[in-house]
């Protein structure tokens, strides 16, 4: 399975593997990966789509063999290494580019307004029921807040809540100043 998705994923897929691995009870890197098909739908969503952005035909037969969560809906072109999807119920990932090291919860809605969607930089958390949609970028490192609606950009290191999102503070390290 890993192989399937080709020499230069290779890494990405590792790093997915190891950023949801501590959930395993198994040891070495196949045991994690055997557990983590057999337990969470939501891993198994995110390997279908990195092996279909290889190969449409194996991703049919994985999907077969290991199936996805259906309320679990991923259509982004490109998504960084180490994605970690939490209860991944009734979430819509679809933006334009997901960085590294993202975490997002369930009931989330990052999607299109028109024709534009979101660009998620690295290391960004998006809790439960937030929704970002439209022409925005999430900087990096920042914090959307369950239930949050993010339909303006958020600098990098900014926590945002509330409807509209609107930020409350900063992540230490960064400040409105950058």
């Amino acid at each position: 399975m890993i192989m399937s998705c080709g020499k230069g994923n290779l890494e990405i897929t590792y790093a997915d593997v190891m950023r949801w691995g501590f959930r395993s009870k198994l040891g070495g890197k196949w045991g994690i990966i055997l557990y983590l098909l057999s337990f969470y739908k939501e891993f198994r969503n995110l390997m279908i789509y990195r092996i279909r952005k290889r190969s449409v035909l194996l991703s049919y037969f994985f999907r077969i063999i290991y199936p996805p969560s259906q309320t679990l809906y991923i259509h982004t072109e490109k998504i960084g290494k180490g994605l970690f999807i939490q209860h991944g119920f009734a979430t819509i990932i679809a933006a334009k580019e997901i960085g590294e090291y993202c975490h997002i919860n369930q009931q989330v809605t990052i999607g299109f307004k028109g024709k534009d969607a979101p660009t998620i930089g690295n290391r960004v958390v998006i809790y439960a029921g937030a929704i970002v949609v439209g022409d925005v970028t999430l900087g990096d490192h920042c914090i959307v807040g369950a239930g949050a609606v993010v339909t303006k950009d958020v600098p990098p290191g900014a926590v945002v809540v509330g409807n509209p999102a609107r930020i409350i503070r900063y992540v230490e390290g960064y400040s409105e100043k950058g």
